[in-house]
């Protein structure tokens, strides 16, 4: 089944050119520039064409979000590098702009039944209902790339790089959740019989089966993000940390 893919979110890191800024005084110079250090140690840009929105710490690093495309990332901090030089920071130039995660979805036309899909031992799975109603699952194992599955059909695809690596990942959650495509309507039948039996016992023994299994996978992703984060600022290999954490949650 072709379903295609929508990309929502292009997170991208990058360089102002200098290897310390003064946040205070970026905000003092810039209107555009919003700064609460007392909540957040990084200096906050919000772009309205094209959407996005720049985060630029002292070290002279900054993470891009919220564009929908490598070209719309770059143009948001192009732009935002601009507006700095003519506030006055003409040393500021665009650099080592990458992109570190692209986050994209697709909806099925149909619900999946994530209990039958629950047992598949194949590639690593994670799903108790009790605690969060989708189902992880990362079926390219050599890879960061990881997605959360929905009764509903809804599924979100999250640590690619780039956009043909995105659509083929949702080639491949296509064809591994097509045969348990179901009627949304069953599917919400189950979820409520199961929230009224409480958890079954089977579910938590394959649960706790695969705990090692999702452990491994949990320090790939670790491994990842401090091969993402190399030669970056400590802020930003945290925001980049806290991204992957919020994502496992």
């Amino acid at each position: 089944m072709h379903c295609p893919v929508n990309i929502d979110n292009t997170v991208c890191t990058f360089g102002l050119g200098v290897s310390q800024i003064n946040v205070s005084e970026l905000y003092q110079r810039c209107p555009a520039v919003h700064y609460d250090p007392e909540s957040f140690g990084a200096a906050v840009v919000q772009l309205q064409s094209p959407r996005c929105t720049c985060l630029v710490f002292s070290s002279g690093m900054g993470v891009c979000v919220g564009a929908r495309s490598f070209a719309e990332a770059h143009l948001g901090v192009t732009t935002m590098t601009n507006v700095f030089r003519l506030c006055g920071f003409t040393e500021f130039r665009t650099t080592h702009f990458a992109v570190r995660n692209i986050v994209g979805s697709l909806k099925f036309p149909t619900g999946v039944d994530l209990d039958s899909m629950s047992s598949i031992t194949s590639v690593p799975i994670m799903y108790n209902p009790d605690l969060f109603p989708g189902l992880r699952c990362k079926p390219m194992s050599n890879k960061s790339s990881c997605a959360i599955v929905y009764a509903t059909g809804a599924v979100v695809l999250t640590g690619c790089l780039t956009v043909d690596e995105c659509n083929a990942f949702g080639k491949t959650m296509a064809a591994l959740c097509t045969p348990y495509f179901c009627d949304i309507a069953s599917c919400d039948a189950r979820a409520v019989k199961r929230r009224k039996s409480g958890p079954s016992i089977e579910r938590l023994v394959t649960q706790a089966t695969r705990t090692e299994n999702t452990k491994n996978c949990d320090n790939d992703d670790n491994n990842n993000i401090d091969q993402a984060g190399g030669g970056l600022c400590p802020e930003i290999a945290t925001t980049l940390q806290l991204e992957s954490d919020a994502w496992d949650d």
